[in-house]
């Protein structure tokens, strides 16, 4: 009857298992998949752009307009840069999210499925272990409060990762646009 329940046991965690290992590699490659289309939009209106910057200093009547098209290319590339950072920020963190999710609800799983064992064992016990058993039961409550505790310290940490990344963002911004908007010749962008 053991061997039975064990093996039943067994083949449900290991079926488990893949499952979890499927949705994992699912959800990192639509993270890839994500970070290859902002990499692919990136190059495509860095191309298009380069080409167009050739044919102005192509166009550029003397030295000073040459080099006034040059310095004028800086800061929408530095822009553009933080811009980039800041969705590859998001894909990053948006994937290891889902990530953790899906670990921490596979972890439960597990967690669930080994208490199942545990008290099945438990169950047949012999007579006068009680004090084996409540240790062991007790061990298991411990385990688990450590493991959640363990959880809600890495949402908290994710929490603020994201946060300053936030504020990161938002410190190069702002000199971005200022720059932006004081170089001569240049619309203000919206």
């Amino acid at each position: 009857m053991f061997a039975e329940q064990f093996s039943t046991v067994a083949k449900s965690s290991f079926e488990s298992h893949v499952a979890a290992a499927s949705a994992l590699n699912t959800q990192a490659l639509e993270g890839f998949a994500q970070l290859l289309d902002l990499n692919l939009k990136a190059a495509r209106a860095g191309l298009e752009e380069s080409t167009a910057a050739a044919q102005q200093f192509l166009s550029a009547k003397d030295p000073g307009e040459f080099f006034k098209l040059i310095s004028a290319q800086g800061q929408p590339a530095a822009a553009k840069a933080v811009e980039w950072s800041r969705n590859l920020a998001g894909i990053a963190s948006a994937t290891q999210s889902s990530l953790a999710k899906t670990a921490q609800a596979q972890a439960a799983v597990r967690t669930a499925e080994a208490q199942a064992l545990v008290e099945q064992l438990l169950k047949s016990a012999p007579a006068g272990s009680e004090q084996g058993v409540t240790l062991i039961r007790s061990a298991i409550a411990n385990a688990n409060a450590s493991y959640q505790q363990i959880n809600q310290l890495t949402e908290q940490a994710q929490q603020s990762v994201g946060q300053n990344l936030g504020k990161v963002f938002a410190q190069f911004a702002v000199p971005v646009a200022t720059a932006e908007a004081a170089t001569p010749g240049r619309r203000a962008r919206k």
